[in-house]
């Protein structure tokens, strides 16, 4: 069964451990819709997101990233201020092996303090995720790392482009 908000397939994936993929239909997915400026896509070990899905594919082949865009989004206030966007789009800690493959990832906002301060993109800390076809862009105000930041880990990324993040 499809979900129809991302945030709710995350939150429902630690309780079925054996649901390792998540495919994501074109469009844009917020973490908030009622401007939580904590509010992330929180990743789990073995958990797979990806994006660029027309939504009738039988096989994750069939997708077409490029043609689909997916778009993990950060900007959950005003349309268009960054300041009352999230402080992470993406967040990954603890964990060794979450996967996002074939999605865009913007609208971060890092002007927090501490741990809000890093990585308006994506927040990995202690983990090791994977990035792979995915733009990160648009990011900004990170004391370190407005699309990136990771701490603590090792994070992989194959064929990923980044656009006008800026600290």
């Amino acid at each position: 069964n499809a979900f129809t908000r991302l945030e709710d397939a995350l939150a429902l994936a630690p309780s079925c451990p054996n649901v390792n993929q998540n495919w994501v239909a074109e469009g844009t997915y917020r973490p908030s819709a009622i401007g939580d400026r904590s509010a992330t896509f929180r990743m789990r070990s073995g958990l797979g997101i990806y994006g660029g899905f027309a939504g009738t594919e039988t096989a994750r082949s069939e997708r077409a990233a490029s043609v689909h865009v997916t778009i993990l989004s950060g900007d959950i206030g005003t349309p268009g201020d960054a300041s009352d966007n999230s402080y992470h789009v993406v967040t990954v800690s603890g964990d060794s092996s979450a996967l996002i493959d074939g999605c865009t990832i913007s609208g971060g906002f890092a002007d927090g303090a501490e741990y809000a301060a890093h990585g308006g993109g994506v927040f990995s800390v202690g983990a090791s995720p994977t990035l792979v076809n995915c733009t990160v862009r648009n990011n900004s105000c990170a004391r370190d790392g407005a699309g990136i930041c990771a701490y603590e880990g090792n994070l992989t990324l194959f064929n990923c482009s980044f656009q006008d993040d800026c600290d």
